[in-house]
């Protein structure tokens, strides 16, 4: 996982658009779309219910977007890797049948 993915996930959750977040961010649509899969991919778990526009957060991505220090825009999960991924996978298990 690299800080510029969770700054992009940020981005995107905050104003529940892919071209949005890219826009603010200076970087392209499909930058942005990689960052979220890496994410996503490195997790295990879907972050946003991406059929319903705009897009939405999953119970997943809220737990996520909860370890955002939306302050500075930063996210407090590189020191906190290992315990996001459990806590992620617990909530997973328990919220999808």
């Amino acid at each position: 996982m690299e800080f510029r993915e969770l700054v992009s996930f940020y981005h995107v959750a905050r104003v529940r658009s892919v071209s949005k977040a890219a826009r603010t961010l200076e970087l392209g649509q499909p930058t942005v779309t990689t960052h979220l899969r890496k994410l996503e991919d490195e997790f295990g778990i879907t972050l946003f219910d991406r059929i319903k526009r705009p897009i939405q957060l999953t119970s997943e991505g809220l737990t996520l977007l909860g370890n955002c220090d939306p302050s500075g825009n930063v996210c407090r999960c590189p020191q906190n890797t290992d315990g996001l991924c459990r806590k992620a996978r617990f909530i997973r298990s328990w919220c999808i049948p």
